[in-house]
């Protein structure tokens, strides 16, 4: 029987679910806040792991994106 996924991978599904959904999707930290529901140091913390994750890269003008994948 699988694991259930705990509530902070759940959020970081989530937001991979968002990003993989919608591939031009461009976020600052404030306006992920607002589309996923987050208080501010729990929006900051999700968008920090998948950047280290390099699921994520944050743009010079502060914008989060989905990393370009190698073709």
């Amino acid at each position: 029987m699988p694991t259930p996924a705990s509530p902070l991978e759940e959020l970081l599904q989530r937001v991979r679910d968002e990003y993989a959904d919608r591939p031009n999707l461009r976020l600052t930290p404030s306006q992920a806040q607002q589309v996923f529901g987050l208080e501010p140091a729990v929006c900051v913390a999700i968008l920090e792991a998948l950047m280290t994750e390099n699921f994520l890269t944050r743009t010079n003008d502060g914008y989060f994106v989905r990393t370009a994948t190698p073709h």
